[in-house]
This record gives structure tokens, sequence and C-alpha cells, in this order.
């Protein structure tokens, strides 16, 4: 998913589509994509909207990189999932899903057995992150108090920003609408889909602001 405009990097992206910012001079596009030729994968869709030519450019059709590129043009932004409804095809396989803004060492080999291994309709890929709150937590019945904490540590898990989706999902996404993954994901569990979550212990990180960016030249090696 290569299409956003990655408004809250500024001025950084007011010339360059943020998947082809740079880290550790590539772009972080390419990155991803020899990430994947790696485990495997040599059937790519790049949806492209914000600044398209530039990515068409670079990658073409793949063939400096030995892979197949097709691009899903978006005449108008669709979200995270809407663009899944312009593939020319249906896939015959699992269909790996990845926002163009994150950096990961995740193993994918490993995620598709673990999509297999508990037999998904979609697997989501989370990320635990934790919350410190700076104030002592009192709680309370009514105006009882019946417990406090001081500065509690939350742990939640967050959407990693990939996904593993059975191609039958793909009949859930409305054509040519504005449509997320969480709201394909809430669809797909409606409907009795089995949804996974696979924890990622790996490096990982989401590139959506200057500081992120920043994080980025200095972790990635």
């Amino acid at each position: 998913m290569a299409g956003g405009k990655g408004e809250r990097l500024k001025h950084l992206t007011s010339e360059c589509p943020k998947p082809m910012l740079p880290v550790g001079g590539k772009p972080i596009l390419e990155i991803i994509l020899e990430q994947c030729i790696e485990a495997g994968f040599r059937e790519f869709y790049f949806s492209v909207n914000y600044l398209k030519e530039q990515i068409q450019d670079y990658f073409g059709n793949g063939e400096s990189w030995q892979v197949n590129i097709q691009y899903v043009e978006e005449d108008r932004p669709l979200g995270t999932a809407g663009a899944l409804s312009l593939l020319p095809a249906m896939p015959e396989h699992p269909l790996l899903v990845l926002n163009g803004d994150v950096l990961t060492r995740v193993d994918y080999g490993r995620l598709l057995h673990f999509h297999s291994e508990h037999e998904a309709a979609a697997t989501l890929c989370v990320r635990e992150h934790t919350t410190q709150i700076p104030y002592g937590v009192v709680r309370m019945d009514d105006v009882t108090v019946y417990a406090m904490e001081e500065k509690p540590v939350l742990s939640h898990y967050v959407n990693a920003g990939i996904y593993l989706l059975d191609p039958g999902l793909l009949e859930l996404v409305p054509s040519g609408q504005f449509f997320d993954m969480p709201q394909l994901m809430e669809r797909a569990m409606e409907q009795q889909y089995r949804v996974s979550a696979f924890p990622i212990h790996e490096y990982w990180l989401d590139i959506g602001l200057p500081e992120t960016l920043d994080r980025a030249h200095q972790e990635w090696q």
C-alpha cells in the first residue's frame, strides 16, 4: 500500500511519496520489496496514488529485481484496504498486504506457516505497545476508593500494518470505495471468518512522523 500522502511528515513528503523516503541509502519501499523477495515472493502489486510516477519510474515492472511488479492505480484515496478491489485478478494463494511505511524484520515464512497452521482466513500482525500513566491511578466504586496504583504501565497489542489474507476475503471489500483494513477485519469477524493475531517480536517501526523517520536512520542497518 504505497498511495498515501504522508501528511504527518510535513515538508519531507511535499515532493516525495512517503514510501520513497530513503533509509540507509534506499527507499523504504525498496527495503520492503527486497525483504519479500528474500522470503520467496515474486508477484507484487503496488497500490499507488500520490506522486505515483516516482514509484513507477523507479521500480518499473520489477525486471531489475527479477520479479513481476504491477500497479493498482487509485484515482482517489481508497484507504488501506479499498485498493484490493482494483486487483485485476483474484489471487490463487494467500495475499500478503503491507503498509508502505513499515520497517520490520518479521519472518514472513514463519507468518505463512502460522496462518496455515491456525487455518485462518486472515492473520493480523500485532505488536505489544506499553504506555506509562504519569500519575497515580485511583480506582473507585461511585465515590468509594478501593485501590490506588502509582504510575501503572498499560500494555496493549496494536495493529502492525501487516496482513495475510485468503483470497476469498477480497469479496468483502466494496468496489471502488474508501475502506480501511480494520473495517475488513471487522467485517470478516462478523461473517464468522477466523481472524488470527500474529505477535511480532522482531524489529518493527511505523514511519509516520519526523521523529520515527529519525529513529529509522539511527537504528536500521
